[in-house]
């Protein structure tokens, strides 16, 4: 087959997971060249460390992945533990060396769209040695519903703890990241051991299917998450259907969906939203004790704040719910 239509191809298929990540950035959406730049220089460094690294494992073991088909269990199940380690720690620590200094992340979700940004960057790296070795376009079209969604899920397994390290913890991404990038390696080997060793083709084709679907349903429900924690959102107010609710509330008066701010703080005394780790507000320097829900000042200050759409904002939110609404 072509191999300049197969390139094309390949490259097509990493634009329609970029979009499809993309669209949940609703809030203050990320620059694209910036998510583009992390992708592919992520995706370079990731996929060059890593491949090295499976190459000398691979010889050690006896394996020449040049002709490698179906492999005994003795040596595909601890390939397939190497490489689920090994990629998802490469990947996971190409994200810190390019994201940990980054100005542009600055809101819950950004965590996210960066780290499955350099797994969409591995994904689509990686379909060129297999696309263009095999020379079939069927083969992209397995990848994209299998490998490709698979390394973009196993990062936001990890990608969502950098949100809480750099948000809620101020801890070092690497310490908060460590115990789901072992989950994302387990996940991984299994996903590759299926793959390495099972004969009939059709088994570990459905077994790929069915665990890209669950990481990337799991992928877009931390996005959808996130949305809801941003800073940019206006306090109370619910991305879900629209509703403005006092900023007290914890569960939309509308729709009956969760709104509790998790990785912000909301002040008592301006109803500022502050980082969670936070004990002064921004914006007024009154300490952040929490909402006091059942004192009478409190009450007094919500008096005014209806659970409903009021008519100056009534265009602003109906077009914010339609958006939202599109993505779930």
């Amino acid at each position: 087959m072509n191999s300049y239509l197969i390139i094309i191809s390949i490259f097509f298929s990493g634009y329609l997971w970029l979009k499809y990540l993309y669209k949940y950035d609703k809030a203050e959406p990320e620059p694209l060249g910036t998510v583009i730049r992390v992708a592919l220089l992520g995706g370079v460094i990731s996929t060059s460390l890593a491949g090295l690294l499976n190459e000398n494992f691979a010889s050690f073991l006896g394996i020449d992945l040049a002709t490698m088909e179906i492999l005994p269990l003795a040596q595909g199940i601890p390939f397939a533990i190497f490489v689920g380690i090994n990629e998802e720690f490469v990947k996971a620590l190409t994200t810190i060396l390019l994201v940990r200094k980054l100005k542009e992340l600055d809101e819950p979700i950004d965590a996210i769209i960066y780290a499955t940004a350099v797994g969409l960057g591995f994904a689509v790296i990686e379909n060129f040695a297999y696309c263009l070795k095999e020379g079939k376009l069927v083969t992209l079209a397995i990848r994209s519903f299998t490998a490709m969604p698979l390394h973009i899920g196993l990062a936001a397994v990890w990608g969502y703890k950098i949100a809480e390290a750099k948000f809620i913890k101020r801890t070092p991404l690497f310490q908060e990241m460590l115990p789901s990038i072992l989950l994302a390696s387990v996940i991984h080997a299994v996903y590759d051991a299926i793959a390495f060793t099972t004969e009939t083709p059709l088994v570990p084709l459905f077994v790929s299917l069915f665990i890209a679907y669950l990481l990337i349903k799991f992928a877009k429900q931390k996005l959808i998450y996130l949305l809801t924690q941003s800073p940019f959102i206006k306090t109370g107010l619910c991305i879900h259907c629209g509703t403005f609710n006092a900023p007290s509330d914890t569960i939309c008066n509308g729709c009956g969906r969760s709104i509790k701010q998790v990785f912000y703080k909301i002040c008592d005394s301006c109803f500022h939203r502050n980082p969670a780790y936070n004990t002064v507000c921004e914006n007024c320097s009154e300490p952040l004790t929490g909402l006091d829900f059942t004192s009478e000042h409190t009450e007094k200050r919500f008096a005014g704040i209806k659970p409903v759409n009021s008519s100056p904002m009534q265009s602003m939110l109906e077009e914010l719910k339609k958006k939202v609404r599109s993505l779930e």
